[in-house]
Parts: C-alpha cells; structure tokens; sequence
C-alpha cells in the first residue's frame, strides 16, 4: 500500500524500493543498494497520526520565502510537560496532551536548540549568548540574570549534580553553578585555521566526566569539577576541511559515540578515548541510541543504523530530496525531519512508515515519548501529534 501526505495529518506511506545489506564499518560496496523514499500523493490512505493542538510561537517575516525554526522542545515527564522556544525568543511551556499553556517566557535572543529540563527549573540557551534559568512551575527567571557569553547557543546544556555546563558557537565550553548561576569555569581550543562549520553540538556530562568535541576535530573528556583535560583525541583523520566534532556525543555503557562533520561516526572508550570502530561518512549529524542501533543522519541524505558493537551498517535509507535533521528515537520508531516533511522510520527496517508535511515544512529535529510527537514547525507553531 502507498500512502499520501496532507498537511496536518498523518498517513502511512510505504517506499517503493526495499532493498538491505550489511556492510562493514569502514567501506560502503558500490554493490549495495539502499532503501530509496518514495511518494504518491494521489493514492488514497486512511489517516494513522493526527495534529491534536498547537500554539503559535512566532509568524515567519512577510518576504520570507523559506521560513525555518530550529527550536526543538523538552519534556518533564514528572509534570506532563514540553517546552520549547523559537526564532522570537517566546519560550513556552505547554500540557503535552491538550496543549493548553502554563507559561510564556520572552528572551532576547533566538532559540535554536533544545532546553534541558531537569527538577525544578529549565535550562536553555539563546543566539545572543546567554544562558538562562527558568522556574518550570511559573515561568520565571530563577538567576539574578542570564549568564551572558560573546558566542550564539545553538545547543543544550548538560546539567551535573552541581554545575551546568554549555558551550557556544565560539567554540568555548562554559561551566556555571546551578543554583546561582555564578561563573565556575571555561575551557577552549585554538581556533582553526581552515574552513570549520558554524554551530557546536554541546556537552554530554556522565559520571562527572563532561564529553564534548570541537571545531579542530577534537573530543575530550574532562573533569566537571575544575574542567581538567583527562584525555583528548583526534577525529578528524586524514581530512583537512569542516572536521568539527558538532555531532553531541552519546554514551551506552563504557563507549561514547561521536562524530567528525566532515570525516564520519565513531565509537571511543569513555575511560581512556581508545578508537574501537569508525564508519565513515559526510555531513555527519548528532546520533541517537535505541537498542542495540546507533542512528544518525548524512548530508548525502541519507538515514544510518550502525550495530553498536561492531560498528557494522544494519541498514540505511535515502531520500530525494530535503536536508536532514539529527534524527530522533522513541521505541521502536526513528522520526526525522527533512526540512519539508517529518517522516516515522521502523527502528529495525528503516522503512518509512508515515508522513507529516507541517505548514510551511520542518527543519528542526522533534521531540517524542509515547505515543506523543511534538516539534516547532516552520511557520513557528509549537505542536502536539498523537500516534494512536
């Protein structure tokens, strides 16, 4: 069965192409075929998903012919919450099944990230370079001010048990008190002499070990405490050009998962940053774990599952067109933006599975638990889907 896509409404989609192999994880086989994505809008389907609310954040500028927002919501599962901003600054915590609004907050800057949402309070950064500390329960400022920086944050912050941690697209990785908001500490690298990509994928904190690559192909460990270097290696290979680690690491047991934009994916041993396996690849996205699978995203459009072990290709699925998000995981479904559409991947086949086509389309990554998807379109509406 094939599917169509309306705006606003889910509806199965299934792709013409069906074609796996495995490969290993340090060459693609010209032989390989990969599941290719597509789309027929005049076969009738019966509704699967559905909007269930929205709340507009923001209205995309008059002349703008391809609106864009990149913010992408938070939960607290404790209080049944998401929250998110946008492109305005309108930063908006809302019920995550009825969408009625328990609060609205006005930053300075933009938003273009993810909040991190942690106890009481959320944590969130702006393109003007300020961090800020709101209270979850009401909606306000919970420091004296924001902590303010010279560089755009465009990714979440990592918390600790005592410091949260960010880093902006200066390529500095900032340590400040939780509580208070005070200065704690800094750590950069020399800026590179050659082409780097704009942005920063941020920290990730485990075990008072903070995990964070930069725009020189570097990852390194370092203490939370004091931001002491514990180790520090190289990903960027034989390549000269764009090897910013800007994919955020992740970690499943004793191995962390990052990736070089420019040079491909790897799993490093989290103790001493040992090289265990790469898989090389262009345009390299923040990955996402669900099982057993590392999922990541290419600037050849392309979705990768990597066994996690091994580091070996389990599947990979192609698109014809759209630039792909960082992809997002959420049981046995992978959901992925494409800059016009959100498109629901079978975890274990990479099959698409459905599509959503927002107004305007969908360039920032979403936000999914249980059978709810939420996610901040173009046109800059916050919104809810169930899957039922």
């Amino acid at each position: 069965m094939r599917g169509v896509a309306r705006r606003g409404l889910w509806l199965p989609v299934v792709a013409t192409a069906v074609a796996t192999a495995v490969a290993t994880a340090v060459a693609l086989p010209a032989c390989q075929v990969f599941r290719a994505v597509d789309f027929h809008p005049d076969d009738p389907a019966p509704e699967r998903f559905r909007t269930e609310w929205q709340i507009h954040l923001t209205t995309p500028a008059p002349l703008a012919y391809f609106p864009e927002e990149f913010a992408v919501p938070g939960y607290d599962p404790k209080r049944r919450v998401v929250v998110a901003g946008s492109s305005k600054g309108e930063i908006v915590c809302a019920d995550l099944q009825t969408g009625r609004q328990r609060w609205r907050y006005a930053a300075f800057g933009k938003v273009r990230s993810a909040p991190t949402i942690d106890r009481e309070a959320v944590f969130i950064g702006t393109t003007d370079g300020s961090l800020y500390k709101i209270e979850l329960a009401g909606g306000t400022l919970a420091w004296d001010k924001p902590f303010p920086t010279s560089g755009a944050i465009t990714s979440p912050p990592a918390l600790s048990s005592k410091l949260v941690l960010f880093q902006n697209d200066r390529g500095r990785l900032f340590a400040v008190d939780r509580a208070t908001g005070e200065y704690r500490w800094d750590h950069g690298r020399p800026k590179p002499d050659f082409f780097t990509i704009r942005g920063e994928g941020g920290p990730t904190v485990k075990d008072e070990v903070a995990y964070v690559g930069f725009d020189d192909g570097t990852l390194a460990a370092m203490k939370v405490e004091d931001g002491a270097t514990l180790w520090t290696r190289s990903l960027a290979g034989d390549t000269t050009q764009f090897i910013d680690v800007d994919a955020r690491p992740v970690i499943r047991g004793d191995a962390l998962y990052a990736g070089a934009f420019a040079v491909g994916m790897y799993s490093v041993g989290r103790k001493n940053g040992e090289i265990r396996w790469f898989h090389p690849a262009k345009g390299v996205r923040s990955p996402a774990l669900g099982g057993d699978l590392l999922y990541f995203s290419t600037g050849d459009r392309e979705l990768r599952a990597l066994d996690v072990v091994t580091g070996k290709l389990v599947w990979r699925m192609k698109l014809a067109y759209g630039s792909m998000a960082a992809p997002t995981v959420a049981g046995d479904r992978v959901y992925l933006a494409n800059g016009d559409s959100i498109l629901l991947v079978g975890a274990a086949t990479g099959l698409v599975e459905a599509r959503l086509t927002p107004d305007d389309g969908q360039a920032a990554s979403v936000a999914a638990t249980g059978s709810w998807l939420h996610f901040v379109n173009n046109s800059g509406a916050l919104m809810g889907a169930r899957v039922r």
